[in-house]
């Protein structure tokens, strides 16, 4: 038998497009303001939990409920090195996402980031 996700439906690909159900629960996954403002510090490079606290003012417990949400999503990954873990983006994938999010820059095809998000999900259609 198949993995189980969270919803007691089966694991499916999100970030690949797979599962309505994993699908909303991503964009419910990014539907908060610190959630957005964690991935666009961890779009630049890997954090620490201290890092994101500092960088944000959050909360240690706050940041990390935000986190394993990421994570649980399939948003957000974590490695250990040493003592500390640190998070990253998951995969081009993720980032495609906060590209097509992120409206403070200009459209310019190709020139920016969410141009070349835009052109990578048209190659897909």
């Amino acid at each position: 038998m198949g993995k189980l996700d969270r919803t007691g439906g089966p694991k499916t690909d999100v970030a690949a497009g797979r599962g309505p159900v994993q699908a909303a629960n991503m964009l419910r996954a990014l539907a908060n303001p610190h959630r957005l403002q964690i991935l666009r510090l961890l779009d630049q490079a890997p954090h620490t939990v201290m890092d994101l606290c500092e960088r944000l003012s959050l909360r240690q417990s706050l940041a990390s409920q935000h986190l394993a949400r990421l994570r649980l999503d399939g948003i957000v990954a974590a490695e250990r090195q040493g003592h500390h873990v640190l998070y990253s983006l998951s995969n081009a994938r993720a980032r495609a996402i906060l590209d097509i999010l992120d409206v403070e820059r200009p459209a310019s095809p190709g020139s920016t980031r969410r141009g070349r998000a835009a052109e990578a999900l048209d190659s897909r259609a």
